[in-house]
């Protein structure tokens, strides 16, 4: 498997909720994680972001669903850069007001630094936060 194929079967399992379990043969058991987006302050490990898509997937935005945009792998630098679209409904509990099931397009890149082993090492996931809280009818942080 090549290092785009490694990014891209990632993303499918982890926007597909699958967490850790099924992410982790995708990446080096310390990858780490890192978003400037607010809901994920203190998350720093995939391990930690995996299962809380997961969990987000299995409460908050049951039903909901994702798309690949686009993709690339630079060789030179070792990143893949995919583009996603979330199509998010807030239907369940575990947001921080009850369900508005309102639905939200939020588009998203995952900037994925992958090693000579295609291991992920590294994850930046990078969104307008304050707009898809709006579109979710969720107050701003």
């Amino acid at each position: 498997m090549g290092a785009l194929e490694t990014a891209q079967n990632f993303f499918h399992a982890c926007e597909s909720a699958k967490g850790w379990d099924e992410c982790r043969r995708f990446a080096e058991t310390d990858a780490q994680f890192h978003s400037p987006a607010g809901s994920y302050t203190g998350l720093t490990t995939l391990e930690a972001y995996c299962d809380q898509v997961a969990g987000a997937f299995a409460t908050t935005f049951r039903g909901s669903t994702y798309a690949l945009v686009a993709s690339a792998y630079d060789a030179d630098s070792g990143i893949a850069l995919l583009q996603g679209m979330s199509y998010a409904q807030h239907t369940g509990d575990g947001g921080p007001v009850a369900p508005t099931r309102k639905m939200a397009e939020i588009p998203f890149v995952y900037s994925i630094r992958i090693n000579s082993e295609n291991k992920i090492t590294r994850l930046e996931k990078l969104y307008d936060e304050s707009a898809s809280r709006e579109l979710l009818g969720w107050p701003a942080l």
